[in-house]
């Protein structure tokens, strides 16, 4: 859902869901506890699978508003 009122020139910032980031989160930090890796090496991961999270829940959005 698209949050706060949308005034010339602030953009709109689009939330992604507690349980979508959750689900990232628990796929970047359980394969490196499996494999020993260090805290820094699921810091990135975390980060990478964050941002995929991120853009397909944008992306979803896009598709669901032009259906609309």
């Amino acid at each position: 859902m698209l949050t706060g009122h949308r005034h010339e020139g602030s953009p709109v910032v689009l939330r992604t869901p507690w349980w979508l980031n959750l689900i990232a989160l628990a796929a970047a930090v359980l394969p490196c506890l499996v494999l020993d890796l260090p805290w820094y090496v699921a810091a990135v991961a975390a980060l990478i699978t964050g941002t995929i999270a991120d853009r397909a829940w944008a992306r979803r959005q896009r598709r669901r508003s032009r259906n609309a």
